[in-house]
């Protein structure tokens, strides 16, 4: 489904440095703890109100009828008519323009670790509940999950209907093991650009309200840089 609004929310936090427990300073360097731009994708369905009728059908065609809703398709599934949306998103994240001066500036960067993914929605007033939305991370290039060098990063389970998840208050999301070692690469590689993609599908059914609101939705990674001082 094609998100109308989608654009990059920068969320300013306090940097830390601190050197390796128990090791030399000069031999081990620092660790930089920084916050990557929140990356934000919005959906609005409009303000329609009503509920989805019950429409028996054979084929697609016979579902023309239904509301119109912008991004949704009307289909037939299982002999009734449905509203089906696919929930994408693409945002480029482009570290270089706000990482740390301490990590620009470094000799070398030698590790990157994933300290946390959280999000949040500081804006619900959908009329259902969000599908399990994927999170896919990977080079500049993909633009849907199935391209080459696209990642699964984690889920960000259901959000029931206008249920808020206020910024200051996230929710963290788990990683994969391979979406958590493939952002570190992105990460450390920061001179780089990466696409973060979100994908999911809500599917409303007859007697189930006819899809209406808005929601905004963050998604924020936390790394640590092991920089060389040497």
């Amino acid at each position: 489904m094609r998100i109308p609004s989608l654009f990059v929310a920068s969320v300013a936090l306090p940097l830390v440095a601190a050197a390796s427990a128990g090791c030399n300073l000069l031999d081990q360097g620092l660790t930089i703890d920084y916050a990557l731009p929140a990356q934000q994708f919005s959906q609005d369905f409009g303000s329609q109100g009503g509920t989805l009728p019950d429409v028996p059908c054979t084929t697609a065609a016979m579902c023309a009828a239904l509301p119109k809703v912008q991004g949704a398709t009307a289909t037939c599934d299982a002999g009734k008519c449905v509203l089906v949306a696919d929930v994408r998103g693409a945002q480029t994240v482009d570290i270089s323009q706000s990482v740390p001066s301490q990590v620009a500036n470094a000799k070398a960067i030698t590790s990157v670790q994933i300290t946390a993914v959280k999000f949040w929605a500081p804006t619900n007033s959908l009329s259902f509940d969000t599908p399990p939305t994927d999170i896919y991370v990977g080079p500049s290039s993909i633009k849907t999950e199935s391209d080459a060098g696209a990642v699964k990063m984690g889920t960000i389970p259901t959000i029931p209907k206008g249920t808020v998840i206020a910024m200051s208050a996230p929710q963290a999301m788990s990683l994969t093991d391979a979406g958590r070692s493939t952002l570190a690469v992105l990460a450390q590689n920061y001179k780089t650009p990466f696409n973060v993609l979100a994908v999911g599908k809500v599917t409303i059914r007859g007697g189930q309200p006819v899809p209406s609101g808005r929601i905004d939705l963050a998604v924020q990674v936390s790394v640590g840089y092991k920089i060389s001082l040497k």
